[in-house]
């Protein structure tokens, strides 16, 4: 039996928030973080030296620790940190940390880890890498560390003290994220890849098979490592000294049911847990303090494109292009009675949230000072179970201008926004792009067309059909 992710974590708020995930997944890394440790297991173990191929499968079981561990607290409330809608719309469609601003205490938390993250991956020998797992150790493990030290373990459950429910949630972590590897990689390796913006489908290519193929090595050893740390003396005579026997991924994953029944098993049993669905670990108090300049300051912002940069703006959601270019009913007239009907079910649901409105200004092809001007609204559709979102963006474009005979609907769009912004209803984003420009950029989003590409397409399709 395999399991899914369950990466939501959840408890009684009067008994605690449920933090056994994180800490356990910032105890495989510490675990695999002791480099020198290592290089001495492996080679009176093993007897091999610490060569390129090591290195590289090495690195690649941090990266998916990594990726862990940045799923979690993505996802896990019990830090409870403040977030805001970037860094939840980000990640629910998968979009890179490096595009999300740093506008929430959240935020800031996952692009520290990320940066820091980032510079072990790119470590280009084994004493590069030891001096920055030491640098991610002071920085973010010694800060989690101290979680530890007020997390309480649940009462619910046969475990002696917090030593040992850390150890039972570690070992959970690595069997299913890192044992279950039946399609050819780590269960847990495409939540790691939260920043390489990887092709779909990419590791049953040719090119993501060869790469798989040269970390097996370094990673079946460095997941044994872990296990040995993990069960101390219990590892000798278990089934995971002959771990290092498997000779690719397939042989690696047959050993996934061998420690279901010899470890796994036993341990529910012991506990009266059930791995995967509950949380041994419980966290009492509050921990900004404890994170201290992990939420308080972010790395620089990476500069955007303009095509990132107006991605962002419209929460990487699909847009509703209604050409209103010819000024008729599908602009300003269709626009405002859709804003004041946002804000009324907003008050008819008696909701906080703030309507999403941007108004995009398209300059002056010419040596006019005459601005053109398309508005959008956030039209927001979720689901009551949080996994779906089928929210998108109605965008008049081109419905009126500042000057000239539609100045007046500029004018009306303009005093109801004032209106909104004053009463705290309404969020207005504004983006200075071309309107070409703008079509070009945001293809990848629009679901819909300008009448004067549709026109071209119609023509385009009877030359076609003669």
């Amino acid at each position: 039996m395999k399991y899914s992710n369950n990466n939501s974590e959840t408890a009684d708020k009067t008994k605690g928030a449920a933090i056994g995930n994180i800490l356990a997944i910032v105890n495989c890394i510490g675990l695999l973080g002791q480099v020198n440790d290592f290089s001495d297991w492996v080679s009176k173990i093993h007897h091999l030296e610490l060569n390129k191929e090591l290195f590289e499968g090495y690195k690649f079981t941090f990266d998916v620790l990594f990726g862990r561990l940045f799923d979690e607290i993505g996802r896990n409330s019990s830090l409870d940190l403040k977030e805001d809608m970037w860094l939840s719309r980000a990640l629910f469609a998968g979009i890179p940390i490096s595009k999300v601003p740093n506008t929430s205490e959240k935020t800031v938390l996952l692009r520290n880890i990320h940066y820091l993250a980032n510079n072990v991956l790119l470590a280009r020998d084994w004493e590069d890498l030891i001096r920055c797992v030491s640098v991610f150790r002071e920085k973010v493990l010694s800060r989690f560390g101290g979680l530890s030290e007020i997390a309480v373990a649940s009462s619910t459950y046969l475990v002696k003290n917090v030593e040992e429910a850390l150890k039972c949630a570690a070992i959970f972590e690595i069997y299913i994220f890192l044992n279950d590897t039946r399609r050819g990689r780590p269960h847990g390796l495409p939540l790691s890849w939260y920043d390489k913006e990887t092709p779909l489908f990419w590791e049953s290519r040719r090119e993501g098979q060869v790469y798989f193929k040269r970390m097996f090595k370094g990673y079946k050893y460095a997941l044994q490592f872990i296990w040995y740390r993990l069960l101390e003396d219990d590892y000798n005579g278990s089934v995971l000294v002959s771990l290092s026997e498997a000779q690719n991924w397939t042989e690696l994953d047959q050993f996934f049911d061998k420690i279901r029944e010899s470890v796994i098993t036993p341990l529910e049993t012991k506990t009266k847990a059930q791995f995967g669905f509950d949380s041994m670990l419980l966290i009492h108090l509050p921990v900004k303090d404890i994170l201290g300049g992990l939420i308080q300051s972010g790395p620089p912002e990476k500069r955007l494109t303009k095509k990132d940069s107006i991605d962002r703006f419209f929460f990487w959601y699909e847009i509703e292009l209604i050409d209103a270019s010819d000024y008729g009913f599908n602009g300003v007239a269709s626009f405002v009675p859709v804003l004041i009907g946002s804000i009324q079910m907003r008050q008819e649901l008696k909701s906080n949230d703030k309507i999403n409105v941007i108004r995009l200004v398209h300059p002056p092809k010419d040596t006019s000072d005459r601005h053109d001007f398309s508005y959008g609204i956030l039209i927001s559709v979720g689901s009551t179970t949080g996994l779906s979102d089928y929210s998108g963006w109605l965008l008049f474009y081109d419905c009126c201008s500042d000057k000239g005979s539609t100045s007046s609907g500029y004018e009306f769009v303009e005093r109801w926004l004032n209106r909104y912004i004053k009463e705290g209803s309404i969020d207005v984003q504004q983006i200075i792009v071309g309107k070409k420009q703008f079509l070009k950029l945001m293809k990848h989003r629009l679901i819909s067309v300008t009448k004067q590409e549709m026109f071209r397409l119609e023509r385009l399709t009877k030359s076609k059909n003669g």
